[in-house]
């Protein structure tokens, strides 16, 4: 069997409905993705239509500004995961992180850590690197390393810009090997796609339709 593609097939618009959470699950399995990356309140539907295929299920928390208290993203994690969560992509408190409140934020990610570890849930941290310093930048990786998170990921694709391949490079030097790195935001076409691979991410986030084979989206 194949290895999937290294692509979160997204879609997290607030106007998608029903039909089209459906519709990204069963191209997913068409084009041999990873996973979906989806609203937490269509947890339920991926995971029918989605049964007996290899995707995987991801979902955000609290998305797209990261504001909740450390204990409401811990519950909502909690009751994700009850919903068919494989992975959760939660933002960071970007705000009490640019506050210098270094303390509150690993207690947050470490939480989090916990839970899906004793839960076998993948769990990728968004630093929303394009609203950072560098020192912050610095210091939101020493604290995703040090509570040993699965993927450090860039953006949310809302308020922290978009990947780059310099950026993605920037990030792999912070990290240690074993924390991987999801690239995500403006990611449209196969040639971008490979670039960032190439600049040291694992896994993508992207809500076109690319084949890493072709030199073009289809």
């Amino acid at each position: 069997m194949e290895s999937p593609l290294p692509i979160d097939y997204t879609l997290l618009r607030p106007d998608a409905g029903y039909e089209a959470v459906d519709k990204l699950c069963r191209e997913a399995i068409f084009l041999g993705y990873h996973a979906v990356c989806i609203p937490p309140c269509y947890l339920t539907l991926a995971t029918e239509t989605l049964r007996n295929s290899p995707v995987r299920i991801a979902t955000v928390v609290d998305y797209p500004h990261g504001f909740s208290p450390a204990e409401v993203k811990v519950y909502a994690a909690q009751m994700a995961i009850l919903d068919g969560a494989q992975e959760l992509d939660v933002v960071l408190n970007v705000s009490r992180l640019k506050s210098g409140n270094l303390q509150y934020v690993e207690a947050e990610i470490e939480a989090l850590r916990v839970l899906t570890a004793r839960k076998g849930v993948v769990l990728k941290v968004i630093i929303e690197a394009g609203l950072l310093s560098q020192q912050e930048l610095q210091n939101a990786c020493k604290i995703c390393a040090a509570q040993g998170v699965d993927f450090v990921k860039n953006s949310s694709g809302v308020n922290g810009g978009s990947a780059s391949p310099e950026l993605i490079f920037q990030l792999r030097s912070l990290l240690p090997a074993h924390i991987q790195i999801k690239a995500s935001g403006g990611i449209r076409t196969a040639e971008q796609a490979r670039v960032l691979l190439q600049a040291g991410a694992s896994r993508l986030g992207t809500s076109a339709r690319i084949l890493l084979s072709e030199t073009s989206t289809v």
